[in-house]
């Protein structure tokens, strides 16, 4: 049984150090990623850190699939993909 994508979320949010509701610690993270504090959207926030990431504008969900590749997670949708990176974190310093 593949694993449920909040709870993976969930556990590494925690595993590096955040803690509170889901939505929450991901806007901390996300805000910590870009240090712009401003937004407290989730969707605003990925699209400034893949901007930052130089991950070329379009459709936010072709934007992150094409992040998570770039990392090296290789699975065919986005939901596995992203899974994949919330599993990894922390990433490793590059």
């Amino acid at each position: 049984m593949s694993p449920q994508f909040n709870d993976v979320k969930f556990a590494a949010l925690i595993r590096v150090g955040y803690n509170s509701s889901l939505n929450d610690m991901e806007v901390k993270y996300l805000q910590d990623e870009t240090q712009d504090y401003t937004p407290n959207s989730v969707n605003d926030l990925w699209k400034i850190f893949l901007d930052s990431e130089g991950v070329e504008p379009g459709n936010l969900n072709d934007r992150k699939f094409i992040y998570f590749g770039s990392l090296g997670f290789t699975a065919n949708d986005l939901n596995a993909r992203e899974i994949e990176y919330w599993q990894a974190l922390p990433l490793p310093l590059l």
